[in-house]
């Protein structure tokens, strides 16, 4: 087995890593330098893997057809790493397609989006004329917050340069990865819940240090009427405390404007990932960020009856999920340029 494992290194050195990443070189090394700089990553020379035990190594991608909005309405692309751990070398198989799938947690995320039209429907079905409102916080990173233990590191290896580079966290593209993944996220949303059901609890006196970095609250104007809500065809729980679901980094805060919800939502699922989490010191050897994302705390934060949600936006008032107008517009030109053009350079 050793021997098939260094022959299979051996191939894929000599075959290098795929197109996207030699096409956006620059990006892969931008990308590396900060994930060894954050002890995300042990790079060693490319020379010396196949005398580290059980070391596997993979190809890495550069993912470039994603991009981001900005205010303006305009796109700028994204760079994000993969690793094929599902490349089929030469010798032996791959890490991915080595999972005990039957061993793994089971993975949650599929239905937050439904499980919290389900509650926003069942809550304004006892309130007609109650406002709900929804806010986020979001994990900075998630899969580099969860350590590898030693031989499954060794095994997800990858490779820039003259440098092989050993995976300390879980990688994109491993398939146990979201599973891994979901058993912190799920604990800290349980936490989460469980600190804004707690009566007893004061948002004021306990809380995260982040807090008062959350924007004011926002609602719509009370000339706008409330859609009746129709029938259920499950069986919502009773909870007028509100709700907290996730999906992979995001956690929604649901709650009705009943007493002090409003001010409580989002704060509660700041205060779990506080607790759960280790604090950071003003002298940290290692250059760590905080595990909660500063930047989109203040753009997301905010308590509101028409968020953003998994991409959608979300009018709790009018019941009605709908495209955000910056992307509809980016999706209209994309429909009208393939239209034209019969093709598009993100699927080429």
């Amino acid at each position: 087995m050793d021997s098939e494992r260094i022959a299979k290194n051996s191939a894929v050195i000599e075959r290098g890593n795929h197109k996207s990443a030699i096409k956006n070189l620059s990006a892969l090394q931008e990308i590396m330098t900060k994930e060894v700089k954050q002890g995300w990553m042990l790079p060693v020379p490319l020379h010396f893997i196949n005398h580290i035990p059980h070391s596997e190594i993979a190809p890495v991608g550069i993912d470039s057809k994603q991009y981001k909005c900005l205010p303006d309405g305009t796109r700028v692309q994204k760079f994000r790493l993969t690793h094929d751990q599902s490349f089929k070398a030469s010798y032996g198989t791959s890490v991915n397609k080595r999972i005990e799938w039957e061993k793994l947690d089971p993975l949650f995320y599929g239905g937050c989006l439904s499980r919290s039209l389900h509650y926003i429907v069942s809550i304004q079905a006892r309130y007609p004329k109650t406002k709900m409102l929804i806010g986020k916080s979001d994990f900075k990173s998630v899969y580099r917050r969860v350590t590898l233990n030693g031989e499954t590191a060794a095994r997800c290896t990858m490779m820039c340069k003259q440098f092989g580079l050993i995976s300390l966290r879980l990688t994109f593209r491993g398939s146990p990865c979201p599973n891994e993944w979901c058993l912190f996220s799920e604990l800290c949303t349980d936490l989460a819940n469980d600190i804004l059901h707690c009566e007893s609890w004061s948002h004021e006196s306990l809380k995260s240090p982040h807090q008062d970095k959350l924007p004011a609250p926002t609602d719509l104007p009370d000339s706008v009427d409330f859609n009746p809500a129709a029938e259920l065809d499950v069986d919502i729980p009773h909870n007028d405390m509100g709700r907290v679901v996730d999906f992979i980094d995001d956690g929604i805060a649901i709650v009705p404007d009943i007493g002090n919800n409003e001010e409580r939502g989002v704060t509660a699922m700041l205060l779990a990932i506080h607790t759960l989490c280790r604090l950071l010191d003003e002298n940290e050897p290692i250059q760590w960020e905080d595990c909660l994302s500063l930047g989109k705390l203040t753009d997301e934060g905010q308590m509101s009856e028409v968020p953003m949600i998994l991409g959608w936006q979300v009018n709790t008032r009018l019941l009605t999920l709908a495209l955000p107008e910056k992307k509809f517009k980016i999706w209209q030109k994309d429909i009208k340029q393939m239209i034209n053009s019969k093709s598009h350079p993100c699927h080429n």
